[in-house]
Parts: structure tokens; C-alpha cells; sequence
């Protein structure tokens, strides 16, 4: 049996964990999405705020509501393990707004 996250931490995880990387193929960046669809340190829901052209770029999700990362630990690694594969097989950097 996985053990549980702490009691609370949900609430904090949802807005500081990325539930999507949203991925510009072309030039090989990433944004990160929270649970609430928010733009992580951007303060911000639309990507037209952020980047000139939304249309280049691509989501992909991270877990569904049956597996978050905020319910057991094992689950946590299982984000933290998906993420991290996707940046490295797709050779992703993180994007830095001019």
C-alpha cells in the first residue's frame, strides 16, 4: 500500500504542480499548466498572454484526476518520472518570455 501525502497538501500541490506541459515542438519549450489551468509563474489562464502565436503549440498532460500526484507518493514519482522523461525525450527547455 503507497503511502498517503500529507493531509492539505492538495490545495498547494494543485497550483505548484504541472498537470500539462504546454510544448512548442519547433523550438523545443515548455510551459507549465497547474490543475486550475493557470499558467505556472505567469499569473495567467491564456497563452496569448505569454507567447505571440499560440498556435504553435502543443499540450500534454502529465496524470489524470485517478492518479495525482497529490494523493500518494507513489503517484508523485510517477508524475515526477513521466515529466521529466517527456523534457529529456523530446530535448525540452524551459521557456523564458523575452
Amino acid at each position: 500500500m503507497s503511502k498517503k501525502m500529507p493531509k492539505g497538501s492538495d490545495v498547494i500541490m494543485r497550483s505548484s504542480l504541472a498537470y500539462v506541459l504546454e510544448v512548442n515542438e519547433a523550438d523545443k519549450t515548455y510551459i507549465e499548466i497547474n490543475r486550475l489551468y493557470e499558467y505556472i509563474g505567469y499569473n495567467t489562464k491564456w497563452l496569448g498572454d505569454i507567447v505571440e502565436d499560440p498556435s504553435k503549440w502543443k499540450r500534454f498532460y502529465l496524470y489524470n484526476d485517478g492518479c495525482t500526484p497529490y494523493s500518494t507518493f507513489a503517484n508523485y514519482n510517477k508524475w515526477y518520472d513521466k515529466k521529466m522523461d517527456l523534457i529529456d525525450s523530446m530535448g525540452l527547455t524551459k521557456f523564458q518570455k523575452k
